[in-house]
C-alpha cells in the first residue's frame, strides 16, 4: 500500500513537471516574440535540434521549431531554445536560430 501512494506522488510530479515546462516555455517564447515585435504563429516542441546547438544544448533546456509573423505580414520559420544552459527555464533567455539566417526583414 505504502509503494501504491509513492507511485502516484511520483506520476503526479511528472505530469506536473511535463505541464510546468510546456507553460513556462511557450510563455518565454511569447514574451521574447512581443518584445522583438513579432506574434507567435507556431510553437512545437522539438527533440532534435540544429547541429550547431547539439553541443551547447542541455537537457535543463528546451528546443522549439517556430514561426512568427512580423507586422509586415512576412512569415519567418526557425529554432528556438528556452531557458540558460544551468539553470534551465529559471532563467528568461531564448536563443533563436532563423532556417534564413542570412535574410533581412523590413
Amino acid at each position: 500500500m505504502h509503494t501504491d501512494f509513492t507511485a502516484v506522488i511520483i506520476v503526479a510530479i511528472v505530469i506536473i513537471n511535463v505541464f510546468y515546462v510546456n507553460k513556462r516555455s511557450r510563455d518565454l517564447l511569447a514574451d521574447w516574440a512581443g518584445r522583438n515585435g513579432l506574434i507567435l504563429v507556431e510553437a512545437n516542441w522539438s527533440f532534435f535540434w540544429p547541429a550547431s546547438w547539439w553541443l551547447t544544448t542541455s537537457r535543463n533546456q528546451t528546443v522549439y521549431r517556430i514561426t512568427v509573423r512580423n507586422h509586415a505580414g512576412q512569415m519567418r520559420t526557425g529554432w528556438a531554445r528556452c531557458g540558460g544552459w544551468f539553470v534551465g527555464l529559471w532563467s528568461d533567455n531564448v536563443d533563436v536560430y532563423w532556417d534564413d539566417a542570412d535574410v533581412h526583414w523590413n
